[in-house]
């Protein structure tokens, strides 16, 4: 997958973004392998509605969730970290069935660290993509505005 031209791997995720939520995530809660859910964001520059998959990430014993902005440890982030950056109040999840509206919160220090671990005891492929770059990746706490 991530030998893929630019077009080819964009047309293979908005097919999976697709399949995901016409079927309220029966075909595709599982991607790679992976467990995902949907991040509805609103694009910085474009103004556009942004749907992204990304790694099902719950902070447990609330019904706040983590999104981890690590691109495989790309030099830069994903464009949905900037969206989030310059609107953290129109996100969305989609978790199967389950859609909410979030606030997104950019964590720092302790909160960072606490969120990041439980990001890697789920996918522990982000400490490799840490490794692969020099920026810190970033890391959201997604909570419920509803």
């Amino acid at each position: 997958m991530t030998d893929m031209d630019p077009g080819t791997f964009r047309d293979y995720v908005a097919d999976h973004v697709r399949r995901y939520l016409d079927s309220d995530g029966e075909d595709g809660a599982i991607w790679n392998g992976l467990p995902c859910v949907i991040l509805t964001s609103v694009g910085a520059k474009s103004g556009e509605t942004r749907l992204t998959p990304i790694i099902r990430v719950p902070v447990p014993d609330s019904d706040d969730w983590v999104a981890v902005g690590s691109m495989g440890g790309a030099p830069k982030s994903p464009s949905w970290v900037f969206n989030l950056r310059a609107d953290p109040t129109a996100v969305t999840l989609q978790d199967r069935d389950t859609k909410r509206t979030y606030v997104a919160t950019e964590t720092a220090g302790d909160e960072r660290a606490e969120l990041w671990d439980i990001a890697v005891g789920i996918y522990p492929e982000y400490a490799e993509y840490q490794k692969r770059t020099t920026r810190t990746i970033p890391v959201f706490r997604l909570t419920p505005s509803d």
